[in-house]
């Protein structure tokens, strides 16, 4: 199998542990371990639901076209920059179930905030990249 990736290209974020199951797939976990969980509300799960379908219509669309002809190093790199917004997420995420969790919930709301903020950052840099709208995966205002 032919390697599309250079392995001199950008660090790539795989995820922690955690995020390793309970598909193969690092967005798709991230999204369960996010929507299993029960502290986070209709907001936060929308855009999650419009994060998966962003990064489903992003590969489908440079599936389809977008991505021919293009290097092991432009692969690199929007593999890269894929990963980093997973991590967006992520770290968004652990910092509100850390904050959820303390003993004082003086920072939650915050968090919250920054959580649902990096989600819909997430989906409007899928949109970007393809030249979409954010309206076209729905309403995040």
């Amino acid at each position: 199998m032919r390697d599309f990736f250079d392995p001199d290209g950008p660090p790539v974020w795989h995820g922690p542990s955690e995020l390793a199951g309970p598909t193969k797939v690092l967005v798709v976990n991230l999204a369960v371990s996010v929507l299993s969980n029960d502290i986070v509300g209709n907001d936060i799960t929308e855009a999650v639901g419009l994060y998966l379908a962003a990064y489903a219509r992003f590969n489908v669309w440079y599936g389809n076209g977008a991505g021919g002809g293009k290097g092991p190093a432009e692969l690199s790199a929007i593999r890269a920059w894929s990963g980093e917004l997973s991590k967006s997420i992520y770290d968004a995420w652990k910092n509100y179930e850390r904050a959820f969790g303390a003993a004082r919930h003086e920072d939650v709301e915050v968090y919250y905030v920054r959580l649902l903020a990096a989600v819909k950052s997430v989906v409007g840099e899928y949109c970007g990249i393809m030249g979409e709208s954010i309206a076209d995966f729905g309403d995040l205002s």
